[in-house]
C-alpha cells in the first residue's frame, strides 16, 4: 500500500509521509480506516487511582455505523488542524473543524501555538 500526497507548495510533505509510512511496514502497523475517534479514555476515567494516561480510543466505524474501542499503550494523535473553522478556507468540507485539538484538550494535553492555523494558499473568487 503506497500513499502519497503531492503538494506543490509543500515537498517536504512528501518525503515525511514516504518515511512515515516506511516505518510503518517496518514495524508492521495496521492501518485501519473510516474509523472516527469520539473520545480518549485514561486511566483515570477508569477510577483506578494509578498514574493517568491514555489508555483506549473510542470509536465510531462509519461504514459498519457501530462503535469499537481499541487498547492502547501509546497513542500518537495526527488528526488534522482546525484551519475549518475560519472562511474562506483551504479544506474540504468535511475536515480539520478541530476534533483532533478537542480530543487532545479533553484528556489534559498542553495546547500551544493556537493562534497558527496552517492553511494553503488559495485563490477564492
Amino acid at each position: 500500500m503506497k500513499r502519497l500526497v503531492l503538494c506543490k507548495n509543500a515537498p517536504n510533505v512528501i518525503v515525511e509521509l514516504v518515511v512515515l509510512m516506511d516505518q510503518v511496514r517496518r514495524r508492521k502497523i495496521r492501518i485501519i480506516d473510516n474509523l472516527y475517534v469520539m473520545k480518549l479514555l485514561k486511566s483515570g476515567d477508569l477510577g483506578r487511582g494509578e498514574e493517568v494516561k491514555i489508555i483506549r480510543a473510542l470509536c465510531i466505524d462509519i461504514k459498519k455505523k457501530w462503535a469499537i474501542t481499541f487498547k492502547s499503550n501509546s497513542v500518537i494523535l495526527a488528526a488534522g488542524g482546525y484551519s475549518r473553522v475560519y472562511t474562506p478556507s483551504s479544506s474540504r468540507i468535511f475536515e480539520n473543524y478541530g476534533e483532533g485539538v478537542a480530543l487532545a484538550y479533553d484528556v489534559g494535553a498542553d495546547l500551544i501555538d493556537m493562534e497558527i492555523a496552517y492553511a494553503l494558499n488559495t485563490v477564492h473568487t
